[in-house]
């Protein structure tokens, strides 16, 4: 899904939640970083920006896809 309630917010709620969690940046040059506001809403984390979305057919030739990669400290 390329829908920001099953994407940025999950992973904002989980920074939110838990300090012991980052996003990792990814080194991709396919598709645009994942958002930090949506409509009316502010994102807590602007970590977010590490993720990447990428867009369906229109814009990349693909399906659409959320990446996120995170990291626990020990």
């Amino acid at each position: 899904s390329i829908a920001p309630e099953e994407n940025e917010a999950v992973i904002d709620t989980v920074l939110f939640n838990r300090e012991d969690v980052r996003v990792e940046p990814l080194s991709l040059s396919i598709g645009v970083p994942g958002l930090t506001s949506y409509g009316d809403i502010d994102f807590y984390s602007k970590d977010l920006r590490n993720c990447r979305r990428i867009y369906p057919f229109h814009k990349e030739d693909t399906e659409g896809f959320f990446l996120c990669k995170l990291r626990k400290s020990k």
